[in-house]
């Protein structure tokens, strides 16, 4: 599969025409804010959704307040006026992201590709496993917290 690289605002524009005509997008994921679910360098797809359809838990792709693109997981859901807003938070934070209104929603990541495995967000394991997660933050602090430290020493006995 060919591979084209464009710069975030091109990649921001292309995205959203496509999701705005109901074609699913495939894109490499860059950054750390939603592992360990989905990590750097994991290929994600991301379809077109009515944001009616979101539930807690989904992981939305959408226009930050800083009109630049992020993935992350719906922990909250609620309605302002006659508007669904969503509040955020990446998988690896332990704080609460943006509040995101229905017209910066560009579509939902149904499933996310490392190397030949393919998992399903929005099925078994890959469901339910996310949603423990991000409601235990005591639990979630305290792991993530072993987890830097682990890679921290890996990554000084590697080098």
């Amino acid at each position: 599969m060919a591979e084209i690289i464009l710069s975030h605002t091109d990649f921001a524009d292309l995205s959203t025409q496509i999701l705005q005509q109901g074609t699913s997008l495939r894109f490499t994921a860059h950054g750390s804010s939603m592992s360990p679910f989905i990590r750097d360098g994991d290929v994600m797809t991301v379809e077109p959704v009515r944001v009616a359809d979101l539930k807690v838990g989904d992981v939305v792709f959408y226009h930050t307040n800083g009109e630049m693109l992020a993935a992350h997981r719906v922990v909250c859901r609620h309605v302002e006026g006659d508007e669904i807003v969503l509040t955020m938070r990446g998988d690896s934070s332990l704080r609460y992201d943006e509040k995101v209104h229905a017209g910066r929603v560009l579509g939902r990541v149904v499933n996310v590709q490392r190397g030949k495995k393919v998992f399903h967000l929005n099925k078994g394991w890959m469901r339910v496993l996310p949603i423990l997660w991000i409601t235990s933050t005591p639990l979630r602090s305290i792991l993530l917290r072993i987890a830097w430290r682990v890679r921290k020493v890996v990554a000084a006995f590697i080098s």
